[in-house]
């Protein structure tokens, strides 16, 4: 069919219409022309529109007429456009990706209402009433995020009422800023926009946080996110800044359950000195990653009660799991244990690590000579990669499926001298 006679404006049953362009652009008025000639009927819910080459939309994307019942909007890889149509304006936009504006530098309220005269701003209708999910990836040239006039609709949840998602990904020159008010946030993330100096949203429903290369981000005025259970973080300034022992992002925080750091030093985190001085996070911890903290020498496992999942990566300096404290120590049979609620322990390219049937009594420097042995009667996974002296594996672990080995050359024997009956995949290439 000819894109010309298609008439899609007449086709009222259709709800999902993908549109792309392929080829280089030649004349972006007349990709401007074909897609004003594609306007569908006013009950489509999704569409998509790829590697459009003209350098604005059509009026009826943005239009609450023309599409007043869209629930889904995509524009990826329109490179040659300067700007944004007033998708604020859509009364029924519930989620919202945009991609691949290589010519776009600024977003200002031409993205959120009709026309440019700021004073029509009590004439319009709250901008993205119903939005919930928001991706913006890929926007090299994008420097500016224009929200200063959000305080006008600040008693009715500011700009984004009801966004629960907001993603930015892959937006170098991005400098300023996010939304300030961010009333049904739930999940936050910021990765690869190394020039951003806007500080945190605040955002009470905030639950799970991403912070992965954002360099110059401000924190000296964090918000409170009393429900916040998963954070992952990455890059030196930015852990060191939310996670330092001034801590003005976890040290508040009483339901963390998911804690991934990467590429970072910030051992005091892990100190007991830590938990002593700050009413936190280490009761409610389940999940614990640490990738690339090379300032990492020992991992006292019981500040962490509740703790069912671990993995240490890349640590170069690590050399044992630890206990902090005499009283986490139980005796049996003239032997210390230290009961862990772990079932699923992941070890990988930590060249000094030791053992896993040997613990330190005290963390930090602080080492005994004390014998210790790990007792993990709930761990059914075990995953070792890469550890070039380790030797000897926990001797209690009645509840192991799985064991997975590589490269370790120094590990002499499994205790009791064989797999556990209960192994059902046993892995070796040591």
């Amino acid at each position: 069919m000819d894109t010309m006679q298609a008439n899609l404006k007449d086709k009222e049953y259709l709800e999902e219409l993908k549109l792309e362009w392929r080829g280089e652009n030649e004349n972006s008025e007349k990709d401007r022309n074909l897609l004003e000639r594609l306007q569908p009927h006013k009950n489509l819910k999704k569409l998509t529109v790829r590697h459009y080459g003209g350098t604005r939309f059509p009026d009826w994307i943005g239009d609450c007429h023309s599409l007043p019942r869209i629930v889904f909007l995509e524009l990826s890889d329109c490179k040659y456009c300067f700007s944004l149509p007033p998708l604020g304006q859509l009364p029924s936009l519930k989620e919202l990706w945009i991609s691949g504006f290589d010519k776009l530098e600024a977003i200002g309220r031409e993205f959120y209402f009709y026309g440019n005269d700021s004073s029509s701003n009590s004439k319009m209708t709250q901008p993205f009433r119903s939005l919930e999910i928001l991706r913006i990836e890929d926007m090299m040239s994008w420097k500016e995020w224009c929200c200063c006039f959000e305080g006008d609709n600040e008693a009715s949840g500011g700009i984004f009422p009801c966004l629960q998602d907001l993603h930015i990904y892959n937006c170098p020159r991005l400098k300023e800023q996010l939304p300030q008010q961010l009333p049904s946030l739930k999940n936050l993330a910021l990765r690869e926009c190394q020039k951003l100096v806007s500080s945190l949203p605040r955002a009470p429903t905030l639950m799970a946080l991403v912070l992965e290369k954002c360099e110059e981000m401000s924190f000296g005025d964090v918000p409170t996110f009393p429900s916040l259970k998963m954070v992952i973080v990455g890059g030196s300034h930015v852990s060191e800044s939310l996670l330092k022992d001034e801590g003005v992002l976890l040290t508040n925080i009483t339901c963390l359950e998911q804690l991934c750091m990467q590429d970072s030093d910030f051992p005091n985190l892990l100190w007991p000195k830590f938990r002593q001085n700050h009413n936190s996070f280490y009761n409610s911890l389940q999940t614990l990653c640490i990738n690339g903290c090379n300032s990492l020498s020992s991992l006292s496992l019981d500040l962490f009660p509740k703790l069912r999942k671990l993995d240490l990566w890349n640590c170069r300096n690590l050399q044992s799991l630890s206990v902090s404290s005499v009283s986490s120590v139980s005796v049996s049979k003239g032997q210390h244990y230290l009961t862990t609620s772990l079932i699923w322990l992941k070890i990988m390219r930590c060249p000094k690590f030791i053992s896993l049937s040997q613990l330190e009594l005290g963390a930090a420097g602080g080492s005994s000579s004390l014998s210790l042995n790990l007792n993990a009667p709930a761990l059914e996974s075990i995953i070792l990669h890469d550890l070039e002296n380790t030797k000897s594996l926990p001797d209690l672990l009645p509840s192991l499926q799985y064991l997975w080995l590589y490269n370790c050359p120094q590990l002499e024997s499994f205790p009791g001298g064989s797999f556990p009956s209960n192994l059902t995949v046993p892995q070796n290439r040591c």
